[in-house]
């Protein structure tokens, strides 16, 4: 008899909810065989079984959170089937009478994106220390960009530039791309070694961070593909846990909404900053173009002048961004 158990799914996923069961007690499976879906970091996935036998007992059930590493189910080979079904006949059931009970309210009930989206947010608010600081920049030549390969990429937004500006200010910045980590007196602070932007995505279901992987690695058309699939999928509730996990610095754009001047967005845990994007207000006079930024972080990591040097910096790529010879890349003056 072999056991089942929750896989680990990241290094900061520790535990998953069973969403559904795909088997019951006593169906056989091969190995590969999908067992359940479970629900982790925003989206759901299906666990494949490693093992070929029947399954004999089913120990956590649909919408039970489950530690990683803990036994779900047991499964076993036909000896094993025969020896577990004699002990369930010596079992005796016991009889449970459940009385009816009246509602007087209506309870309205999240749905799973919207409920981890609320239990991350109470924990950022609960234990990360967090201020703002914002910046106005000029937009005349992130326009003059963006207006530049509107025709050989017509899918390029300014989040796709954004993404591209950030991860390069990031390589200068670390301690904006790190976590803070530890307890009581083993407290330190964890610089990440590569730079993997998430963006938040409105979709149907709620709001969804998908993850750019090491981002200055690659090139605007590159990061521009990459955008449009993702979002794709998260429009398509499609995403798998590698699109949606290892974050280390997230990026909310509101841009799109004309009402939105600027905002404060709230630090995605365990990250150490989030940038708030509002929306580009264009003039007549290019010049005269703006918009703001505002950037939220974790006291505990970042001090108000690493922050200030950190914007200071992504302003001045913004307010200098060009295109360069080929008219594909960033080029900063």
């Amino acid at each position: 008899m072999k056991e089942i158990v929750m896989p680990h799914m990241g290094v900061v996923v520790e535990t998953g909810k069973i969403v559904k069961w795909l088997v019951e007690e006593g169906d056989f499976v091969k190995e590969g065989d999908s067992l359940f879906d479970v629900e982790t970091e925003k989206v759901n996935i299906s666990i494949d079984s490693k093992y070929t036998g029947t399954i004999l007992k089913i120990i956590y059930r649909e919408g039970d959170v489950v530690p990683v590493g803990e036994t779900v189910a047991l499964i076993g080979n036909k000896e094993e089937v025969d020896n577990f079904a004699l002990e369930k006949e010596s079992d005796t059931p016991e009889n449970s009478i459940s009385e009816p009970v009246v509602k007087t309210y209506e309870v309205i009930a999240l749905n799973n994106i919207k409920k981890i989206t609320a239990q991350k947010m109470e924990e950022s608010w609960r234990s990360i220390p967090q201020f703002s600081i914002s910046s106005k920049i000029t937009a005349n030549n992130l326009i003059l960009y963006k207006n530049s390969l509107s025709n050989k990429y017509p899918k390029i937004t300014y989040s796709d530039i954004f993404i591209k500006l950030v991860g390069e200010t990031l390589q200068e910045h670390s301690y904006l791309n790190a976590s803070f980590v530890g307890k009581e007196n083993n407290l330190s602070i964890k610089l990440f070694k590569v730079i993997n932007i998430g963006l938040a995505v409105d979709t149907p279901q709620g709001l969804i961070v998908v993850t750019f992987k090491n981002v200055t690695k690659k090139s605007i058309n590159e990061i521009i593909n990459e955008r449009t699939e993702l979002i794709r999928k998260a429009k398509n509730n499609s995403l798998n846990l590698e699109d949606v996990s290892e974050t280390t610095f997230t990026i909310s754009n509101l841009g799109m909404f004309k009402s939105v001047d600027k905002f404060s967005a709230i630090v995605n845990p365990p990250q150490s900053a989030i940038l708030a994007v509002g929306k580009i207000t264009e003039k007549k006079n290019l010049k005269h173009s703006y918009l703001w930024l505002t950037l939220s972080l974790d006291h505990r990591v970042v001090d108000g002048a690493t922050a200030a040097r950190f914007m200071d910096s992504l302003k001045e790529k913004i307010e200098g961004i060009s295109i360069d010879k080929n008219g594909i890349g960033l080029k900063v003056k």
